[in-house]
């Protein structure tokens, strides 16, 4: 019994923690994404099988830019001889907010 008692005290903060962090999860809001979390990648360019034809790394306007145009469903390497064996760089800038202007690197 007393084992018991001992588990449950320690349980309490834990269990307080994670309520803590999904309220906190549950209140973040998505601020943009490209495409659709759908695994399927026509709404990309160069879909369904265009591959060959990347010529240019992506540069990508929230907001602004069309995925269907500006950002190709394929992201090579630079093991990737069909884009010319070098690294690329892709990349999504937010446009400016009235909060900040926000910018990441694929």
């Amino acid at each position: 019994m007393l084992m018991k008692t001992k588990y449950s005290i320690v349980s309490l903060p834990l269990l307080a923690l994670l309520a803590a962090f999904n309220l906190s999860a549950a209140e973040s809001q998505l601020l943009w994404q490209i495409g659709k979390p759908d695994h399927a990648n026509a709404e990309f360019a160069l879909a369904p099988g265009g591959y060959a034809q990347f010529k240019n790394d992506a540069f990508f306007i929230v907001g602004q830019s069309d995925p269907k145009h500006d950002w190709p469903y394929v992201q090579p390497g630079p093991a990737d001889t069909w884009a010319g064996s070098r690294p690329h760089t892709f990349t999504p800038v937010a446009a400016e907010s009235k909060h900040r202007s926000q910018r990441a690197a694929v």
